[in-house]
């Protein structure tokens, strides 16, 4: 009986565990949710539907507007939103300026895996520019300073590296070639945390 019961709660657990999102998920919350909201949304929202074309849900981009379904899951070749994007035609949008590379890449991407819609609200939008401006992106550089402790020293200016006192207790003996047993060196090692 207490074999079944625990089963029972196991499976049940299971089942309302939440499955991590798709990658056509993560694509239209993180670019494709926020460049339809922020670039879209104004003239083809609630309040507005030029061309009659809404781009606030799923279900509208595939009913599309006056020219058709705005898109073709699976299929961005066939997709009235994606060229209206890549503005290769004579369908321009959004009017004024085109989206960034990116975004129009996120976008085949999402068409591409089936225009996946997601409830959760999508994160604000973010260029690539905005992306690329962490550290981790940038481009590595040459350092000027000739040493380690150099460079550190650039990098935190009025603060000492290390007491000379200090290091030359610790590593004096060693640098001169005079070789210490073990347990001496053990005992320099950890005095400091005593």
């Amino acid at each position: 009986m207490l074999r079944c019961t625990l089963s029972v709660v196991l499976l049940t657990s299971l089942a309302n565990a939440q499955t991590p999102p798709s990658e056509g998920e993560i694509i239209f919350q993180r670019t494709v949710g926020p460049a339809l909201r922020d670039r879209c949304a104004t003239c083809h929202g609630a309040a507005l539907q030029t061309s009659r074309l809404r781009v606030d849900s799923r279900a509208a981009l595939l009913k599309g507007g006056a020219h058709g379904p705005a898109i073709a899951p699976g299929d961005p070749s066939t997709s009235l939103l994606l060229t209206a994007m890549e503005q290769g035609s004579k369908l321009k949008m959004p009017p004024g300026s085109k989206l960034p590379d990116a975004t129009v890449a996120a976008v085949r991407r999402w068409i591409e895996l089936g225009a996946p819609w997601s409830e959760k609200a999508p994160e604000p939008h973010t260029t690539s520019d905005d992306t690329n401006a962490t550290w981790a992106f940038q481009p590595l550089s040459k350092s000027k300073a000739t040493s380690i402790d150099q460079s550190i020293a650039k990098q935190t200016p009025g603060i000492p590296l290390c007491d000379s006192e200090y290091e030359s207790r610790r590593f004096g003996n060693i640098h001169k070639g005079k070789a210490r047993s073990r347990g001496r060196n053990r005992n320099l090692l950890f005095s400091d945390l005593v």
